[in-house]
């Protein structure tokens, strides 16, 4: 499992805003990252959802410490995420990256 700063996490929120989600991490980052070097006026005709478009903007462009900011990602798989944490099974929790690879030793 991948591992990002507080500010790579925001970006990805502002590309799912704009419909980006469905691809990899590094293309949302990139997409998002795209967005940031417009003004906002430009940048907002690609937003599906307005409204978390402005808020996820407006705290990247205002630099301020995003650790309390919160963004909502989609599962890779939840129904097997929950079942790998409920019965411990560390095989399907580690390929629903329902924990990093890390804690698997």
């Amino acid at each position: 499992m991948r591992e990002f700063t507080d500010r790579q996490y925001v970006m990805i929120n502002l590309a799912k805003a704009c419909g980006v989600d469905k691809v990899e991490w590094e293309d949302r980052l990139t997409y998002a990252g795209k967005l940031l070097n417009m003004n906002k006026k430009e940048a907002l005709i690609y937003a599906e959802d307005t409204l978390e478009f402005s808020r996820t903007w407006d705290a990247l462009k205002k630099d301020k410490d995003l650790g309390e900011f919160t963004v909502d990602l989609d599962a890779t798989a939840s129904c097997l995420q929950l079942y790998s944490i409920l019965t411990g099974c560390r095989k399907t929790a580690k390929a629903t990256n329902a924990v990093s690879y890390t804690h698997l030793t």
